[in-house]
């Protein structure tokens, strides 16, 4: 089962992602289509539709519009990460059940090498915190503790590798508003300046200011929220397999030892 697990979940990561900037996409499209099509049925001289996403999407310019895909593309990377940071930690799969009954029979048994051998035969964050730990038996609690610990962490930055990327849309996606708010004032000015100004250009350059500074927050605010969220999650998976590890040496303890055979 666990096999099937681990050949799927590469497919399940590109299929978020697919979807993530298909979904995307299909909203912007359809938005443009539907504000494309209103000029056929409204009078073109009305300036209330210029203020529609679809029109400031398409209407932007080069600038704009390569704003706007940045815009998308830190959408859609932000859902892809946090959909694999929520695989990558999920609790079976960094600490499996079969492990734990079999490393834990086994400490309890006093058999050092067959806990080792445990951690070999089902790799994951679990074993190898474990593995450090259990080698480091016969020098001492300090010593377990602390390879236990330098393990501990190479996991933690192994499992929020993902959650950096995260933290960084959460930079970048307000920061590509703000240049979009830029633009747009840039836009208001030049109409003001013109002396018979397009009666459409000046609303259109505040909503581009307006929308793309609301599009960056829109992507920034639930991509801090999940980093958080996430980054909590390993930190708490990360102190049970330490804990459990830690309990496993003390039931080792507790036992006459087979030591590890060097």
């Amino acid at each position: 089962m666990m096999g099937i697990l681990k050949a799927t979940t590469p497919a399940i990561r590109v299929a978020a992602m697919v979807l993530a900037v298909v979904g995307l996409c299909v909203c912007a499209a359809a938005a443009g289509l539907n504000d494309a099509a209103e000029p056929a049925v409204n009078p073109p001289a009305s300036s209330s539709s210029v203020t529609e996403f679809g029109e400031v999407l398409w209407g932007s310019g080069v600038f704009g519009l390569v704003i706007w895909i940045g815009l998308f593309a830190a959408a859609a990377l932000t859902i892809y990460w946090s959909v694999d940071s929520a695989i990558l930690v999920q609790e079976h799969r960094v600490m499996p059940s079969s492990l734990i009954l079999n490393a834990t029979k086994a400490a309890r048994d006093g058999h050092v090498m067959q806990v080792l051998e445990c951690c070999e035969r089902d790799p994951c964050p679990l074993a190898s915190i474990m593995a450090a730990g259990f080698s480091h038996i016969e020098d001492g609690p300090d010593s377990v503790q602390e390879a236990v610990t330098l393990a501990a962490d190479v996991e933690t930055e192994r499992l929020a590798h993902e959650l950096t990327w995260i933290s960084v849309m959460s930079a970048v996606a307000p920061m590509l508003g703000l240049l979009g708010t830029v633009q747009g004032m840039i836009m208001a000015f030049k109409a003001i300046s013109i002396s018979s100004p397009d009666p459409n250009l000046l609303p259109m350059a505040i909503a581009q200011a307006l929308w793309t500074t609301a599009a960056g927050l829109v992507i920034a605010i639930p991509a801090l929220i999940l980093h958080y969220l996430m980054k909590h999650k390993t930190s708490t998976t990360i102190l049970k397999m330490e804990a459990l590890t830690i309990q496993l040496v003390g039931e080792i303890r507790r036992v006459e030892v087979v030591p590890v055979q060097g």
